[in-house]
């Protein structure tokens, strides 16, 4: 597998596997800001700690340390990232 970038209009990230090439979107979020506004705050450490006791829906862009799921842990990580 191997990425390639074209730098016209908008960036397009293509995959190429298995003979066949497609288009891949890129995640522009940043990591553990799970309502998109741009920036960490405690309000995604809130959303990914409702997410760790299934309040809402699970968003992995809150699993801060990768485990596959969104847990505790995970808003403890975002809460140090929003008040840093």
């Amino acid at each position: 597998m191997s990425l390639h970038r074209i730098e016209s209009c908008n960036d397009i990230v293509l995959e190429k596997q298995d003979g066949r090439i497609t288009t891949v979107e890129e995640d522009t979020t940043d990591k553990g800001d799970t309502n998109n506004n741009g920036t960490v705050n405690i309000l995604d450490a809130w959303d990914a700690l409702s997410m760790s006791v299934r309040l809402i829906a699970e968003d992995l862009n809150a699993d801060m340390d990768n485990s596959g799921r969104v847990t505790a842990e995970d808003a403890r990580l975002i809460l140090v990232m929003a008040i840093q």
